[in-house]
């Protein structure tokens, strides 16, 4: 276990550690360093860590990876790209950002998967975005639009359905673009606020959980425009 404190931007302290493999431990410090940034922009995005009280973890897998509360599972093997001529570790960044959209804001039926997958999706824009610039992000917003599938609807008409039957690749691609999208109709000084204020907002965190329509809904009062005809596309 390789560990290190970490400030949050309210200026609580909390555990942040690797458990790493043995042979791996001397590349656990620079992970670290990667995941205390992707912690930071997340922050300045999302609001401060959903689980101050406890600890930031991440755990070295024989598997890919998965987003676990407190303790993500990390099987990228050390593979960095690079942004901005930093390591990029996109694999565990993403299922950090996890800790906001899935385990803070959680859809209330697998019909609104997008709302965990795709915003989620959305935020590693974002950390492009604060690494590598406005044009970064721009390229990765075009080739996510790309390698959309168009097989299924992002949002489910039906809900009880299995996450198996409601899985769509398009949550991920599809609902960051859609994101982005929503970002370009408000701007900037309306849409960066309300996505803060609804992933720190009481009525959708934690126990209170999330549809489409709380989202348009959201969206809508903050812009002073009635934005569901922009969600039904």
């Amino acid at each position: 276990v390789v560990s290190r404190t970490y400030t949050t931007v309210n200026g609580n302290k909390v555990p942040m550690q690797f458990y790493v493999l043995e042979e791996n431990a001397d590349k656990a410090d620079h992970q670290l360093e990667l995941l205390e940034r992707t912690v930071k922009i997340d922050e300045k995005y999302f609001g401060e860590y959903p689980w101050a009280k406890e600890k930031i973890a991440i755990v070295e897998t024989p598997h890919l990876g998965m987003e676990h509360q407190t303790m993500n599972a990390y099987g990228n093997k050390f593979r960095y790209s690079k942004l901005a001529g930093q390591d990029f570790d996109w694999l565990m960044q993403h299922e950090f950002g996890h800790e906001w959209w899935g385990n803070k804001v959680t859809a209330k039926d697998w019909a609104h998967y997008w709302i965990q997958e795709g915003i989620c999706t959305y935020g590693d824009a974002l950390q492009v975005r604060d690494i590598g610039g406005e044009e970064a992000y721009l390229k990765r917003m075009r080739v996510t639009a790309m390698n959309f599938k168009n097989d299924k609807p992002v949002v489910m008409g039906e809900v009880g359905l299995t996450e198996d039957e409601a899985y769509n690749p398009d949550i991920y691609g599809k609902g960051a673009v859609f994101m982005h999208t929503l970002r370009h109709v408000m701007g900037d000084d309306i849409f960066f606020p309300t996505l803060k204020a609804f992933a720190t907002d009481s009525n959708y965190t934690y126990s209170n959980l999330a549809t489409t329509d709380d989202v348009q809904n959201y969206f809508s009062k903050a812009s002073g425009k009635e934005l569901k005809p922009l969600f039904d596309l």
